[in-house]
């Protein structure tokens, strides 16, 4: 869970693994496989989003309308588009984002095209007003979903 909200947030991880009863670095990463995973896709996903993380400006859930208290929800504004992470922090569901996007994304036409990523995979795109409401695919704990939007 740390692994995935520093991630999100584009914190520092400085990961030491310790054996039971033993000092900070005592162990492998290897000896810790759901670590291991996590650390692996929090990296690929950084690096395929990287000029979010380097050039954004990390606008954390401020882009929300409605807060989720199920979601830890990170956003990333550059000039001509929005990046926004979403985590679930709770059991399997379907979470509900809810944001007025004008505040954050300029656009000419009032619209906005939302790119769709699970785990990194592009899965579909969708046009959305200002006023975008998306519900996320049925994520289980820890799930991570991300968006991209782009004004038309």
């Amino acid at each position: 869970a740390d692994v995935k909200r520093g991630f999100a947030d584009n914190l520092y991880l400085n990961v030491w693994t310790r054996k039971p009863d033993g000092i900070n670095g005592s162990d492998y990463i290897s000896n810790h496989p759901e670590l291991g995973v996590a650390l692996k896709q929090c990296a690929r996903l950084r690096k395929q989003f990287l000029n979010y993380f380097v050039n954004g400006t990390f606008i954390a859930d401020c882009s929300l309308s409605k807060k989720n208290t199920e979601a830890h929800v990170s956003a990333y504004t550059l000039p001509n588009s929005m990046l926004v992470i979403v985590i679930n922090k709770g059991k399997k569901n379907v979470l509900q984002l809810e944001s007025d996007l004008k505040p954050w994304l300029k656009s000419s036409t009032g619209r906005y095209k939302i790119k769709q990523y699970n785990d990194g995979a592009f899965v579909k795109s969708s046009i959305s007003k200002s006023q975008w409401i998306q519900k996320t695919p049925e994520m289980k704990n820890l799930d991570i979903c991300i968006y991209e939007v782009i004004p038309e």
